[in-house]
């Protein structure tokens, strides 16, 4: 009996300075974390921060991209114009050449 009362009281102070000894690891790992997430906010907030402004600085890039796309668009069309205007001309007699449908003269063999 005296040997259940010594085990008893030997676990009775293992299982309380264990409970501490938790308790107080338990305790740094929540201040660590919370520590670590404010520093996790920040951190997050930063990159947030950084994909605007990156996101913004493509869309910039599209608009100029769009904008050059549709001045080289104008600047071929008018430079399609201008040929076709200096091609075909203003004469009848330029657009015949070019209508395939046109008369041609027919050479007649000598008999």
């Amino acid at each position: 009996m005296d040997g259940n009362v010594f085990v008893m009281v030997v676990m009775i102070v293992f299982i309380s300075m264990a409970n501490g000894t938790i308790r107080k690891y338990l305790e740094y790992r929540v201040r660590m974390a919370e520590a670590r997430g404010t520093g996790g906010d920040r951190n997050l907030v930063r990159a947030i921060q950084e994909l605007r402004e990156e996101i913004s600085a493509l869309r910039k890039q599209e608009t100029e991209a769009v904008l050059s796309f549709d001045s080289t668009l104008q600047n071929l069309g008018a430079r399609m114009q201008h040929l076709e205007h200096y091609t075909l001309g203003d004469g009848a007699a330029d657009r015949a050449a070019l209508d395939a449908r046109a008369r041609r003269p027919v050479e007649e063999r000598a008999a």
